[in-house]
Formats: C-alpha cells, sequence, structure tokens
C-alpha cells in the first residue's frame, strides 16, 4: 500500500476525501487494509515484555 500525504482545508474536506478514497476500493483491497490494521495491532497487544502506556499519579493536597 502506497502512503500518500494530502492536505485539507477542513475536517469536513477530509472526511469526504476519506469516504470517497474507500468507495473506490474494491472488497478485496478494503478487506486486505482492515487485515493488517487488525494484525498490527494484535502483534502490540499480545507482547507481554513490549513497552505500554506508563502509569502517572497525581497526588493531589487536600486542604
Amino acid at each position: 500500500m502506497k502512503k500518500i500525504k494530502r492536505v485539507f482545508k477542513s475536517f469536513d474536506e477530509a472526511e469526504k476525501a476519506n469516504r470517497e478514497f474507500h468507495k473506490s476500493l474494491s472488497g478485496t483491497e478494503r478487506l486486505d487494509i482492515q487485515l493488517t490494521l487488525i494484525s498490527q495491532n494484535k502483534s502490540n497487544k499480545h507482547d507481554e515484555a513490549g513497552p505500554g502506556p506508563k502509569r502517572v499519579y497525581r497526588v493531589i493536597k487536600r486542604s
């Protein structure tokens, strides 16, 4: 999949272009993109030793 960077003037314009792009794809291409995203997400979640989000605790003084 080739990555393309585009700049839009508004969020609505970007959303419309995104919908048109997905409509132009075939079912197989959409499925391939979805499976790629799922595999990337799974590899990050199931890696026990991998880095995760750091926990941040705030100490608040009560007056």
